[in-house]
C-alpha cells in the first residue's frame, strides 16, 4: 500500500487530474449537448421525418442520461472508476457511431439511449466527484476549471462538425466525435483517479494531522440527508429533475 503523503503547495497530482477531467468534460458534455444543434437539420433531411421527430432523440438523449446518473456511484463501486469509463468510451462513441449509420427514426432514439447511459458513465456524477474528493481548500476552482469546458466544448465541436462534412458527407460528423471521443474517454479511464490516496496522497496538500482533525470533525457533526430511494420520494427531487429537464 501507498505511503500517504502531503502534496505540494499547488501543482499536484491533484491538478493534473483536473486537466484531463477538464478533457473528458469536452467530450461527454461538449460534444454531448452541442453536437445536436449543428446535426438536426442534415438528419431530418436524410430521414425525410419532421423536425420535432428527430428533435425528441435530444430530449431522450438527456432523459438517459439523467436516469442512468443515478446508478454511477453503484457502478464505480462495483467496476471502480476505470471501468466506468471504459463502458463510457464504448457507448457513448458507439452512440455517434449508430447516428452515422441510421436510416430509421428509431435507430436515432436507440442511439441516443446508447449515448445518454455513455455521457452518464463518464459524465457529471465522475466530473463533479473527482474535485470533490481530491480537494478540500480549493475545491470551488478545481471544480469551476472542470466546468468551464463546455464553453470550448461547444467550440471544439463548431471546428470538427463543418471540417467533417465539408466532403459533403453528413455521416462524417458522427463518425469524426465517435473516434475522438473513444480516444478522450479510454485514455482519461487509465489516468483518472477516484481518490487521492490511490496515488498516495491526501486531498490538496493536506497533512495527515489534518486529515485526522477533519475525519474526527466529520464524525462529530451530525449529518442530516437522505438515501437516494428517500429522495426519489420527495417533490423536492422531481422539481429539481423537471427544471434539468427543461434546460435540455
Amino acid at each position: 500500500m501507498a505511503e500517504t503523503k502531503k502534496s505540494s503547495k499547488f501543482f499536484t497530482p491533484g491538478w493534473i487530474q483536473v486537466v484531463v477531467a477538464f478533457v473528458v468534460a469536452i467530450v461527454t458534455q461538449g460534444f454531448g449537448i452541442y453536437h445536436f444543434g449543428m446535426l438536426k437539420v442534415p438528419m431530418t433531411e436524410a430521414l425525410g421525418a419532421q423536425p420535432a421527430e428527430v428533435a425528441l432523440g435530444f430530449s431522450i438523449y438527456a432523459l438517459a442520461a439523467g436516469f442512468a446518473s443515478l446508478v454511477v456511484g453503484d457502478v464505480i463501486n462495483k467496476i471502480k472508476l476505470r471501468g466506468s469509463m471504459l463502458c463510457s468510451a464504448v457507448l457513448f462513441s458507439g452512440g455517434f457511431l449508430i447516428l452515422g449509420l441510421m436510416t430509421e427514426i428509431w435507430q436515432v432514439y436507440v442511439a441516443y439511449v446508447v449515448m445518454g447511459v455513455g455521457s452518464a458513465l463518464g459524465g457529471m456524477v465522475i466530473l463533479s466527484g473527482i474535485p470533490n474528493n481530491l480537494f478540500n481548500k480549493r475545491l470551488g476552482i478545481a471544480t469551476a476549471i472542470i466546468w468551464s469546458a463546455m464553453f470550448p466544448g461547444s467550440l471544439v465541436v463548431g471546428q470538427i462538425i463543418p471540417a467533417a462534412t465539408a466532403s459533403g458527407n453528413w455521416q462524417m460528423a458522427p463518425f469524426a466525435l465517435a473516434g475522438i471521443a473513444f480516444v478522450v474517454l479510454i485514455v482519461g479511464a487509465f489516468l483518472l483517479k477516484w481518490q487521492p490516496q490511490e496515488v498516495g496522497l491526501l486531498p490538496d496538500g493536506m497533512t495527515e494531522e489534518e486529515a485526522a482533525a477533519q475525519a474526527e470533525a466529520a464524525g462529530a457533526a451530525k449529518l442530516v440527508g437522505l438515501t437516494r430511494g428517500e429522495a426519489l420520494k420527495t417533490t423536492t427531487f422531481w422539481f429539481i429533475a423537471i427544471a434539468f429537464a427543461l434546460i435540455g
